[in-house]
């Protein structure tokens, strides 16, 4: 609940919105990188996803141990690259995008506790991940809303939609 909180207060502070023309607009070198950890990050959320279908596990131990636990830290990884941009980025939108890393970790560990939890008491299922997975859904749609604002070309992107997408056997 205090992720969402974070992210109601995140979003509330959107200020004059996408396409706001008070703001400056990202500078080429700033474009280029965070369009290149972007372009990165999809290749990295990419390998997580193949052939984790093929592995002779059930779906819940599949998804805490095999995409769940390592995709953090590269969500991390990528928020880190992406929030060091902000202090020269001179642009709301930008900041935005990169600030809503911040309750996006927050709801994979907790997505990560949940399942682990599941896992030890045998459960075969988590039961409240489709609650965060909802979660995680509206704030990678924001987070792929302002990326696009802030003339991102290869930002408007989200972990959960890339893994999902991409796997396979």
């Amino acid at each position: 609940m205090l992720a969402l909180a974070a992210a109601v207060l995140v979003l509330a502070g959107c200020g004059g919105g996408a396409g706001s023309t008070d703001e400056a607009a990202l500078s080429p070198q700033t474009v280029a990188k965070a369009d290149a950890t972007c372009r990165y990050f999809r290749r990295e959320t990419v390998k997580l996803g193949k052939g984790v279908l093929a592995l002779p596990l059930d779906p819940l131990h599949i998804t805490v141990e095999h995409l769940v636990k390592p995709g953090i830290p590269l969500v991390r990884r990528v928020a880190r690259r992406q929030q060091a941009l902000v202090a020269h980025s001179h642009n709301r939108e930008f900041e935005i995008y990169a600030e809503l890393f911040d309750p996006i970790i927050v709801l994979l560990q907790q997505r990560l506790r949940d399942g682990e939890a599941a896992l030890r008491r045998k459960l075969g299922v988590d039961p409240g991940s489709q609650r965060l997975d909802n979660l995680l859904a509206g704030l990678g749609r924001e987070q792929r809303l302002a990326a696009r604002a802030a003339g991102l070309r290869n930002c408007g992107i989200d972990f959960n939609q890339v893994l999902t997408s991409s796997i396979s056997n």
